[in-house]
């Protein structure tokens, strides 16, 4: 992906150097994201009791070595990430925030799912692994709002009690907003 987007941007006429920075910083996200989502999908199915684990475990153990065995990638990912949101919000504090943010979602969806457990069975399966990942989506890109608004709101002369509470206010909006989006889409897309 990143060679594709180099090439294409030297296509274009910009400099070696400046192609691949700009091919790298367009493509991080998705590199980042395929390899959480690969890592979150396959590794629960080692864990399932049913036939669904007895089925895909070897396929899932599989993966998840040749995954693992690139974590130094992950982690080179993450600490692109972490250095990236330095750079934009000129605070290594801030963009270790919202990095912190990705375990402790991960961490809260397994104990949210163990204590389902408690009440009814929850399998680990496709539809709560996906649910695992849009939740990681939600929680990074929460925090990243939260810190920007938050900073934005410091810079205005707000103090930080009152900065962090609209900023609370403005991502709850903005949440209201995009599921209301996203069901009036699932409702265009539904049976004609």
């Amino acid at each position: 992906m990143v060679l594709e987007s180099i090439v294409r941007l030297r296509e274009k006429g910009l400099s070696t150097f400046d192609a691949s920075l700009q091919g790298a910083q367009q493509v991080w996200g998705a590199l980042l994201a395929s390899t959480a989502i690969t890592v979150a999908i396959f590794l629960p199915v080692i864990f399932m009791r049913e036939v669904e684990g007895q089925l895909f475990s070897d396929l899932a153990i599989t993966i998840t070595i040749a995954v693992v065995v690139s974590l130094g990638n992950f982690a080179l990912a993450l600490v692109v990430l972490f250095l990236l949101l330095a750079v934009l919000f000129r605070s290594l504090k801030d963009s270790f925030l919202v990095v912190l943010a990705m375990p402790l979602a991960m961490v809260g969806g397994v104990v949210a799912i163990r204590l389902l457990n408690l009440v009814t069975f929850q399998p680990v399966d496709l539809l709560t692994m996906i649910s695992f990942v849009i939740l990681l989506s939600l929680v990074v890109n929460n925090a990243i709002f939260l810190v920007h608004q938050t900073r934005s709101a410091e810079r205005e002369g707000v103090s930080r009690h009152h900065a962090v509470e609209q900023a609370h206010y403005n991502v709850v909006e903005y949440n209201i907003y995009a599921l209301n989006t996203k069901q009036y889409g699932a409702i265009r897309a539904g049976p004609s």
